[in-house]
C-alpha cells in the first residue's frame, strides 16, 4: 500500500547517547501501518511536549534507518551501510534492528530482520569470529524476552556453528539466559541434531516466541484470506538485485516512495 498523500510528517528523534540525536520524518500513517507502538505514540495523550515528536533513546540511527527503509520498500539491505570489509558491522546492525521491532511490537519487521539475518549466516563464506558471536549475542539478549525467536535462532548459531567452547571465555560478560539456553538446546528437544535441521530448513522456526504456537505470520495470512486451513503458506524472503532481501507480506511488496528515508541530522 502506497503512503497516503496528505499524510502529515511525525518526527523520530532518535537519541542513543552516543552522538548527536538524529531526527527522521515519516508520514504518520506509515508509521503507525504495523507499529501497535507507534499507533498509541501517535495519540494525543501520549505524545510528549509536541505532539509530532516521537523520541526514541534505545535504538541507533542505523537500526531506525534499516525500519523506515522496510516501511517504504518493503525489503531490508544491511549492505547498504557496511562495507564487505565491515560485514560484522552489518549483521550488529540487524541485530539492534530486530530489537528495535520489539520496542515497536512490529511483528512483520522482526521476522523480516530475522529472515535477513538467517539467509545471510547461510552463505558459504559464513565463519563468524568469537567476537562477533559475542557481540550478536550480547545485543539479542540484552533486547528481548524469554522464548524469543532470535535468542533460539542465535544459540542454533552457536550449536552449528561448534563454537560454544570458545565463549566460555566471555561467561561473565554474556547475558546469563544464554548458557542455560544454549545448555537446553544440547540437551533436549533433540539436541544438536534438531538445532541444525531448524537452521538448514525453511520454515518458520525463529519467528513466534513459543514453537509450539501458530507463528505470528501464518496467523496474519489466515485472518487476511479468512481461512484458517493448514495450507496457509509462511511469507518468505525473496533476493533483491540489490543484494537486499524483500519481505511478501500480504502476498505483495511495498510500493516504492520518493519520501522514503527522510533524515535530517
Amino acid at each position: 500500500m502506497a503512503p497516503t498523500t496528505g499524510s502529515h510528517f511525525i518526527t523520530i528523534r532518535v537519541d542513543d547517547g552516543k552522538a548527536r540525536p538524529t531526527h527522521f520524518f515519516v508520514q504518520k500513517d506509515v508509521l503507525c501501518r504495523t507499529s501497535p507502538f507507534m499507533q498509541a505514540r501517535c495519540k494525543p495523550e501520549w505524545s510528549q511536549n509536541d505532539n509530532n515528536t516521537i523520541i526514541l533513546p534505545e535504538t541507533t540511527p542505523q537500526a531506525f534507518q534499516i525500519y523506515i527503509d522496510w516501511l517504504y520498500h518493503g525489503s531490508v539491505c544491511p549492505s547498504k551501510y557496511a562495507t564487505l570489509e565491515e560485514s560484522s558491522k552489518a549483521y550488529f546492525v540487524l541485530g539492534t534492528a530486530y530489537v528495535l521491532g520489539e520496542i515497536l511490537q512490529d511483528i512483520p519487521f522482526g521476522i523480516a530482520i530475522i529472515d535477513t539475518l538467517h539467509q545471510r549466516c547461510l552463505l558459504e563464506d559464513f565463519e563468524p569470529s568469537v567476537a562477533w558471536i559475542v557481540d550478536i549475542i550480547t545485543v539479542i539478549y540484552n533486547g528481548t524476552t524469554n522464548q524469543s525467536g532470535a535468542r533460539r535462532f542465535v544459540t542454533d548459531m552457536v550449536v552449528v556453528k561448534n563454537v560454544s567452547a570458545e565463549l566460555w571465555d566471555y561467561s561473565d560478560d554474556l547475558h546469563k539466559d544464554f548458557f542455560r539456553d544454549l545448555a537446553r538446546s544440547y540437551h533436549v528437544k533433540g539436541g544438536t541434531e534438531a538445532a541444525g535441521l531448524r537452521w538448514t530448513s525453511p520454515g518458520c522456526h525463529y519467528h513466534a516466541n513459543d514453537l509450539e504456537n501458530t507463528c505470528p505470520c501464518l496467523i496474519a495470512n489466515e485472518a487476511n484470506h479468512g481461512t484458517k486451513s493448514q495450507s496457509a503458506k509462511r511469507k518468505t524472503p525473496t533476493r533483491d538485485e540489490s543484494g537486499g532481501v524483500k519481505f511478501l507480506r500480504l502476498n505483495r511488496v511495498e510500493q516504492w516512495s520518493d519520501n522514503a528515508g527522510i533524515l535530517w541530522v
